[in-house]
């Protein structure tokens, strides 16, 4: 016959980004939904989910007899922001390489360097960087389904900062620890949330498979 199935789960460790889950029946997705299937933050309490497939409770199909379902972690909705966030780290320690190699890497405040003479693309990149992250903090908030997201604030102060870099690229010069390798750096504001996206906790109380009546609470 046909079923809902629910879940009595707690997800108390990611206040800001969903877990996601795959679930499958004997081995199979029952819809393309449940391929990566959103689990947000219940704080301390259990919740209870029933599976949904669009906007609707999804009924699916069980014969008489024992059945498997599996939960798997999947962090693939993240898998392209994570990409391209290691892209852009990676292009921010490039920059600064160039420009410690230029300046010996010494810091002198009384010395004008006029940097772009010898980085000509230098505003340019950290304006692709900065319009990575921006896209990316978009991306993760329609993912998320939150735009007062804490955990992704961290990208727009990163971007922000990119942009007022290549606004005054001589600024950068005196000040590489804010760039990368800093404690509040760029690079260290992105890294952050790398496992922030990769890690998927959840924990699961019981399992009802109904015909559709109220579940207990």
């Amino acid at each position: 016959g046909l079923y809902h199935i629910s879940l009595k789960y707690k997800q108390n460790e990611k206040k800001d980004l969903p877990v996601f889950k795959r679930v499958s029946v004997d081995g199979e997705v029952p819809f393309q939904e449940l391929r990566d299937y959103a689990f947000p933050y219940t704080g301390s309490a259990y919740r209870n989910e029933t599976l949904t497939a669009g906007k609707e409770k999804a009924w699916i199909y069980l014969e008489e007899g024992s059945h498997t379902l599996t939960l798997e972690s999947t962090a693939s909705p993240y898998f392209g922001a994570n990409e391209n966030l290691l892209r852009v780290i990676n292009r921010i320690n490039d920059i600064a390489l160039q420009i410690k190699m230029i300046t010996g890497n010494k810091v002198d405040k009384e010395r004008d360097w006029n940097i772009i003479e010898y980085v000509p693309a230098l505003d340019e990149d950290l304006l692709k960087c900065a319009d990575i992250l921006s896209g990316e903090y978009e991306e993760l908030s329609r993912i998320t389904k939150k735009t007062d997201n804490y955990v992704l604030s961290s990208l727009k102060m990163a971007a922000d900062r990119l942009r007022s870099f290549a606004a005054d690229p001589d600024r950068l010069v005196n000040n590489l620890d804010q760039l990368y390798l800093g404690g509040d750096s760029v690079t260290q504001q992105i890294a952050a949330i790398l496992p922030e996206m990769l890690n998927q906790p959840l924990a699961v109380d019981c399992i009802y498979i109904t015909g559709g009546e109220e579940l207990p609470a």
